[in-house]
């Protein structure tokens, strides 16, 4: 917050909030926007298909960034983000929502990668780790606000406003965003022989292998989008389901270290775990509203406390676990996937029962505590095994994995969701029971991170799935 750098700090951390209220919002009020545009079946599409996009704008904004600087990529992202919105907004139908948020996810994604590129440029290394977990801090607002205040809004003026009051955002706060622009430094690609990520070949080098990269990242988001378009049945749908579950696989082994898919032990390990943490907790939520509106009847504003009320769970597990720094980040997130396991585990059998309303919301607070003190310490046990050479890959690999991991898992659940008649006591099971099985195999690979070193300091409080 020093004078040369407050502005900037203030302008990047706007930018998050964007990109956090934007996801809490549209987890309240997307039940509503389904039944209202008669689109139930395309309930995990809507959230999939961002995901699924985000990935590519991950990987295309981190390959322009390192060729021509965060300045084009941060006003592309952010104009891509603020016509997603835009076009759900004004949707007719669930299929213009859906392609509404393929772009949106695109510069969702891209904003990810970009602001904390602009801090690698701007702020100076000894500051640095302030300004990430600043950043990280960020989703606290939009985790304790944005679920009721969304619930208002779509009360007060409709659904339409929750996604066009934040186009408005964006476009007040236009100078603002091209602000940050002016005060970054001229870009210089470095030449060949240089060190750096840029170094070599634009030919045979790291562009190269940027650009194959990108294909791989689309091919995974294409992969997740046809998952959801197959549909539910059997005969060829299955079959066809199962190859393309294998294609995106395939797709996304260039994107993660070597050996992730295979829970090879280290650093790995640590990937898959947050991963497969997202494609079962992420994907979770995602029908938390969902479930309490139509087994108990609540409305989308009691909906919306209880996701702001899981926010302040994972809050306070990720500023104690930030104190525990006597524990090694293996034991911290085998304590915290075995929690996110109870707690869906929780979801599923209160479901299937059932039991009364407040059960399902005892075991989603237990599964977001878990969260809080796991998700943290994937980050800093991947930063404790990276070098100069593979800091970056490594952080956008825990990013990938969080995005690739829950628009696969919501694919997969959608298709489950509908086999399993959809909007019943038997579909919410079905679900909830994919989610169950993902955070199984994270509580499996937590087991293999290395003993690692303690969190240390650096170890933020971390609540969200921002990305490093």
């Amino acid at each position: 917050m020093a004078p040369s750098l407050r502005a900037t700090t203030i302008r990047t951390f706007t930018m998050v909030l964007f990109v956090g209220f934007e996801l809490m919002a549209l987890v309240t009020v997307m039940p509503d926007v389904a039944r209202l545009l008669h689109g139930e079946r395309w309930y995990a599409l809507s959230f999939a298909s961002a995901m699924a996009s985000s990935v590519v704008g991950m990987v295309a904004t981190g390959l322009w960034s390192d060729r021509r600087g965060p300045a084009g990529p941060l006003l592309a992202s952010l104009a891509l983000f603020a016509l997603g919105l835009l076009i759900c907004g004004l949707a007719p139908g669930m299929g213009t929502l859906i392609l509404g948020r393929i772009i949106q996810g695109l510069g969702g994604g891209g904003v990810s990668v970009t602001m904390y590129v602009v801090v690698g440029v701007i702020v100076p290394p000894a500051l640095r780790p302030q300004a990430f977990a600043l950043l990280a801090a960020g989703w606290v607002l939009p985790t304790l606000v944005g679920p009721l205040l969304a619930a208002g809004i779509a009360h007060a003026f409709g659904w339409r406003w929750v996604f066009l009051g934040v186009v408005l955002l964006v476009v007040a706060t236009a100078p603002v965003i091209v602000s940050i622009v002016r005060v970054l430094p001229e870009h210089r690609p470095e030449q060949p022989g240089e060190e750096g990520p840029t170094a070599g070949s634009a030919a045979h080098g790291p562009a190269a292998k940027g650009v194959g990269q990108l294909g791989w990242a689309a091919l995974a988001g294409a992969g997740v989008l046809a998952l959801d378009l197959i549909g539910g049945g059997g005969g060829w749908r299955t079959a066809t389901a199962v190859a393309v579950m294998v294609v995106v696989l395939i797709a996304a082994r260039p994107l993660l270290p070597s050996g992730t898919l295979a829970m090879r032990p280290g650093l790995p390990s640590v990937v898959l775990t947050r991963g497969t943490l997202a494609a079962g907790f992420m994907a979770g939520e995602i029908y938390v509203p969902y479930a309490l509106q139509e087994r108990w009847g609540w409305s989308t504003l009691h909906a919306g406390m209880v996701l702001a009320a899981a926010g302040l769970s994972w809050t306070g597990a990720s500023f104690l676990q930030a104190r525990l720094r006597h524990w090694s980040d293996r034991s911290m997130l085998r304590l915290g996937t075995a929690l996110v396991l109870a707690g869906l585990g929780g979801l599923t059998v209160v479901i299937a029962i059932p039991l009364p309303a407040a059960g399902f919301v005892a075991a989603y607070a237990v599964g977001a505590a878990g969260m809080g003190l796991s998700y943290p310490r994937t980050t800093m046990a991947a930063l404790a095994v990276s070098t100069d050479s593979d800091r970056g890959f490594n952080s956008a690999a825990l990013t990938i994995g969080d995005s690739l991991g829950s628009a696969l898992s919501l694919a997969i659940i959608g298709l489950v969701f509908v086999a399993a008649g959809g909007v019943g006591k038997t579909a919410f099971v079905a679900a909830y029971a994919v989610t169950v099985g993902w955070v199984f195999l994270a509580a499996l690979a937590a087991r293999r991170t290395g003993s690692g070193a303690s969190a240390g300091v650096a170890a933020s409080a971390e609540p969200g799935p921002a990305p490093e």
